[in-house]
Protein backbone atom coordinates (compact mmCIF):
# COMPACT_ATOMS: atom_id res chain seq x y z
CA UNK A 1 0.00 0.00 0.00
CA UNK A 2 1.26 3.88 -0.67
CA UNK A 3 2.13 4.25 3.14
CA UNK A 4 4.06 1.48 3.53
CA UNK A 5 6.57 3.53 2.14
CA UNK A 6 6.59 5.41 5.44
CA UNK A 7 7.16 2.56 7.53
CA UNK A 8 3.57 2.57 9.33
CA UNK A 9 2.44 0.07 11.47
CA UNK A 10 -0.77 -1.83 9.92
CA UNK A 11 -3.02 -0.67 12.56
CA UNK A 12 -1.75 3.20 11.85
CA UNK A 13 -2.47 2.68 8.21
CA UNK A 14 -6.23 0.87 9.22
CA UNK A 15 -6.69 4.25 11.19
CA UNK A 16 -5.63 6.70 8.81
CA UNK A 17 -7.85 5.05 6.47
CA UNK A 18 -10.75 5.18 9.26
CA UNK A 19 -10.29 9.13 9.26
CA UNK A 20 -10.83 8.95 5.63
CA UNK A 21 -13.42 6.94 5.10
CA UNK A 22 -15.53 9.23 7.88
CA UNK A 23 -14.66 11.92 6.31
CA UNK A 24 -15.91 10.96 2.93
CA UNK A 25 -19.19 9.41 4.82
CA UNK A 26 -19.29 12.91 5.92
CA UNK A 27 -19.76 14.39 2.42
CA UNK A 28 -22.43 11.74 0.90
CA UNK A 29 -19.47 8.75 -0.06
CA UNK A 30 -19.93 5.32 0.99
CA UNK A 31 -16.90 3.19 1.27
CA UNK A 32 -15.49 1.05 3.22
CA UNK A 33 -11.50 1.12 3.92
CA UNK A 34 -9.47 -0.84 6.06
CA UNK A 35 -6.14 -2.66 6.11
CA UNK A 36 -5.95 -5.75 8.17
CA UNK A 37 -3.33 -5.85 11.20
CA UNK A 38 -3.21 -8.13 14.09
CA UNK A 39 -3.81 -7.02 17.31
CA UNK A 40 -0.88 -7.06 19.59
CA UNK A 41 -0.69 -8.55 23.20
CA UNK A 42 0.57 -6.90 25.61
CA UNK A 43 2.38 -8.61 28.58
CA UNK A 44 3.32 -6.45 31.49
CA UNK A 45 6.40 -7.43 33.65
CA UNK A 46 6.27 -9.83 36.82
CA UNK A 47 6.92 -8.05 40.08
CA UNK A 48 10.43 -10.55 40.17
CA UNK A 49 11.13 -8.68 36.53
CA UNK A 50 10.64 -5.10 38.32
CA UNK A 51 12.62 -6.02 41.36
CA UNK A 52 15.60 -7.01 39.35
CA UNK A 53 15.50 -3.75 37.04
CA UNK A 54 15.44 -1.75 40.07
CA UNK A 55 18.17 -4.28 41.48
CA UNK A 56 19.96 -3.51 38.78
CA UNK A 57 19.48 0.26 37.86
CA UNK A 58 21.38 2.72 38.92
CA UNK A 59 19.55 6.05 40.56
CA UNK A 60 19.59 7.71 37.56
CA UNK A 61 17.55 4.89 35.65
CA UNK A 62 15.70 4.45 38.71
CA UNK A 63 14.03 8.30 38.46
CA UNK A 64 13.51 7.75 34.82
CA UNK A 65 11.72 4.72 35.48
CA UNK A 66 9.26 7.00 38.03
CA UNK A 67 8.96 9.03 35.15
CA UNK A 68 7.51 6.76 32.81
CA UNK A 69 5.53 5.18 35.49
CA UNK A 70 4.05 8.49 36.65
CA UNK A 71 3.40 9.69 33.67
CA UNK A 72 2.49 6.39 31.64
CA UNK A 73 4.55 8.93 28.86
CA UNK A 74 6.37 7.17 25.63
CA UNK A 75 9.98 6.56 25.45
CA UNK A 76 10.12 9.51 22.70
CA UNK A 77 8.10 11.91 24.84
CA UNK A 78 10.90 11.37 27.70
CA UNK A 79 13.43 11.93 25.51
CA UNK A 80 12.03 14.93 25.05
CA UNK A 81 10.53 16.24 27.99
CA UNK A 82 11.82 19.46 29.54
CA UNK A 83 11.44 21.16 32.71
CA UNK A 84 9.59 23.84 31.17
CA UNK A 85 6.65 21.24 30.10
CA UNK A 86 5.83 20.86 34.39
CA UNK A 87 3.77 23.00 36.22
CA UNK A 88 4.60 22.29 39.61
CA UNK A 89 1.65 23.97 41.20
CA UNK A 90 -0.90 22.52 38.95
CA UNK A 91 0.74 19.31 39.33
CA UNK A 92 0.85 18.22 35.70
CA UNK A 93 2.99 17.59 32.78
CA UNK A 94 2.36 19.00 29.59
CA UNK A 95 3.17 17.12 26.19
CA UNK A 96 3.69 19.49 23.63
CA UNK A 97 5.35 19.38 20.11
CA UNK A 98 9.05 20.24 20.65
CA UNK A 99 10.07 22.00 16.60
CA UNK A 100 13.96 22.52 17.85
CA UNK A 101 13.46 18.47 17.74
CA UNK A 102 11.73 18.20 14.58
CA UNK A 103 9.59 15.87 16.90
CA UNK A 104 5.73 15.94 17.46
CA UNK A 105 3.83 13.78 19.97
CA UNK A 106 2.24 10.98 18.59
CA UNK A 107 -1.16 11.23 16.32
CA UNK A 108 -0.02 14.83 16.71
CA UNK A 109 -2.37 15.11 20.36
CA UNK A 110 -0.77 17.39 22.73
CA UNK A 111 -1.84 16.79 26.21
CA UNK A 112 -1.53 17.46 29.84
CA UNK A 113 -1.05 14.61 32.46
CA UNK A 114 -1.31 14.81 35.95
CA UNK A 115 1.75 14.01 38.11
CA UNK A 116 1.02 12.56 41.71
CA UNK A 117 3.40 14.70 44.63
CA UNK A 118 5.76 11.96 45.10
CA UNK A 119 7.28 11.88 41.46
CA UNK A 120 6.90 15.79 41.11
CA UNK A 121 8.47 16.13 44.51
CA UNK A 122 11.29 14.25 42.70
CA UNK A 123 11.60 16.56 39.23
CA UNK A 124 11.41 19.40 41.85
CA UNK A 125 15.31 18.15 43.30
CA UNK A 126 15.93 16.74 40.24
CA UNK A 127 15.41 20.41 38.31
CA UNK A 128 17.00 21.75 41.50
CA UNK A 129 20.17 19.60 41.06
CA UNK A 130 20.65 20.81 37.52
CA UNK A 131 20.31 24.49 36.76
CA UNK A 132 20.54 25.85 33.14
CA UNK A 133 19.64 22.46 32.00
CA UNK A 134 16.42 22.15 30.37
CA UNK A 135 15.44 18.43 29.37
CA UNK A 136 15.13 16.20 32.38
CA UNK A 137 16.65 13.46 31.19
CA UNK A 138 19.39 14.66 28.55
CA UNK A 139 20.84 12.05 26.88
CA UNK A 140 21.12 12.46 23.33
CA UNK A 141 18.09 10.79 22.24
CA UNK A 142 16.24 14.17 21.93
CA UNK A 143 17.35 14.83 18.49
CA UNK A 144 16.84 11.72 16.92
CA UNK A 145 14.02 8.72 16.55
CA UNK A 146 13.80 6.95 19.81
CA UNK A 147 13.12 2.74 18.22
CA UNK A 148 13.39 1.27 21.63
CA UNK A 149 14.64 1.45 25.31
CA UNK A 150 18.02 3.14 24.30
CA UNK A 151 18.20 5.18 27.91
Amino acid sequence: MFQKKQELADRTIDNRLTDLGTFLHANGVTLSLHQSYTEKKVRAHSLEELRALNTASTDEELQMWQFFLSTGSREDEVARACYTDIDFKAKTIDVREKRQFNWEPKDNAERTVPVPDSPLELLSVRKSMHQGGWLIFPTGMATRKVTSLEF
